[in-house]
C-alpha cells in the first residue's frame, strides 16, 4: 500500500508544476488606494503577457479524485516551479513530496511538447521497474490512455501556467486588505473569492479535478500585487465548499521574463514507458 500511496503523491507535485502567475523585476511602490478590481485586472493582463517565471510553490490537498481510499490520506509538495512560453513551451517542478504525513522523497518533473519526464521517488521507480535509470520518459501520445499515473504526468503539460492569474479576473467584490513587503518589494494585498462554478469553467480540465467538480461555493484567494501591477505572491484555497476535501496552493515569484534553463535528460538516462506500463504501476488505476 505504501508503494501505491507514493505513486499517488506525484499528483500533488504535478499540480504545483502547472500553478503559477507572474511578477516583475524592479517594480514601483504599491498603491493601496487603487480600486481592487482595477488592480486585479491590470495584474491579470500583465500575467498573460509573461514569457517566463520562476516561483517557490507549495500545494496541500486532502483528497485526490479517482484514487479511492488512498487518495484521502493527504498529499503535500513544496519546491520550485520554472516555466517559459517562448521560444518553446517548457515547464519544470523540482521539490519534495509527502503522503499521509510521511516523506516520499524528491521529485523532478519536466514537460515538453513531445514528452513528460519524471525523476521519481525510489519506491515509485520500483513500481515502474525503472530503477536502472534515473528518469522515466512518457511520450505525450501515451498520456491519454495510461490511467491515473498518465493523468498525473500529463497535467504538467495540460495546465496553463497563467490559469490561476486569469481566474482572479473573475473575482467578485475584491477588497484591499493592506500592504506588505514581499521579497523586498512593496505590495498591495487584495483578497476576495471567485464563484466555484466560474472558477472551474476557467481552469484546465486537470485542475478542475484537483479543485472538485461540484461547482458549489467559492474559491478564496489572497494576492499580493506590486506597484507595476504584477503578482508577487498568491494563495488560493477551496476549503469550505467541497465537503471534507480541501486544496491550498501558494506561490511566491522570484523572477519574471528573465532567461530560464530547463534541460531534458539525455536519452540514455531515461526509460521510455507506454500507457500500459503506467496503468500497471498502481494496480490498473
Amino acid at each position: 500500500m505504501k508503494d501505491r500511496i507514493a505513486a499517488l503523491a506525484v499528483i500533488a507535485a504535478v499540480s504545483v508544476a502547472g500553478a503559477s502567475a507572474c511578477s516583475s523585476g524592479k517594480p514601483a511602490a504599491a498603491k493601496p488606494s487603487q480600486n481592487p478590481s482595477q488592480l486585479l485586472s491590470a495584474a491579470v493582463k500583465n500575467a498573460e503577457s509573461a514569457t517566463s517565471v520562476v516561483a517557490a510553490t507549495s500545494i496541500k490537498t486532502s483528497q485526490i479524485p479517482g484514487a479511492g481510499a488512498l487518495g484521502g490520506l493527504g498529499l503535500a509538495t513544496s519546491g520550485t516551479y520554472t516555466g517559459q512560453t517562448k521560444p518553446s513551451d517548457l515547464r519544470e517542478f523540482s521539490g519534495t513530496v509527502q503522503a499521509g504525513g510521511q516523506s516520499m522523497g524528491n521529485i523532478d518533473l519536466i514537460s515538453t511538447h513531445d514528452a513528460a519526464y519524471a525523476n521519481l521517488p525510489p519506491v515509485v521507480k520500483t513500481l515502474l521497474h525503472t530503477t536502472s535509470k534515473p528518469w522515466v520518459k512518457v511520450p505525450q501520445s501515451e498520456l491519454k490512455s495510461g490511467g491515473l499515473m498518465a493523468a498525473v504526468l500529463g497535467e504538467a503539460t495540460s495546465v496553463n501556467p497563467l490559469a490561476f492569474a486569469k481566474l482572479l479576473g473573475e473575482a467578485k467584490n475584491p477588497k484591499i486588505a493592506g500592504t506588505a513587503t514581499v521579497g523586498g518589494v512593496s505590495t498591495t494585498e487584495v483578497s476576495g473569492s471567485v464563484p466555484a462554478s466560474t472558477a472551474l469553467a476557467k481552469l484546465p480540465s486537470s485542475l478542475q479535478k484537483t479543485f472538485g467538480q461540484d461547482g458549489q461555493g467559492a474559491i478564496q484567494f489572497k494576492a499580493w500585487i506590486d506597484g507595476s501591477h504584477n503578482f508577487k505572491k498568491l494563495q488560493i484555497s477551496d476549503s469550505g465548499y467541497s465537503g471534507s476535501a480541501s486544496t491550498q496552493i501558494g506561490f511566491t515569484v522570484s523572477k519574471l521574463n528573465q532567461p530560464v534553463t530547463i534541460k531534458t535528460p539525455p536519452a540514455n538516462q531515461a526509460s521510455t514507458l507506454t500507457a500500459k506500463d503506467l496503468k500497471g504501476a498502481i494496480g490498473g488505476l
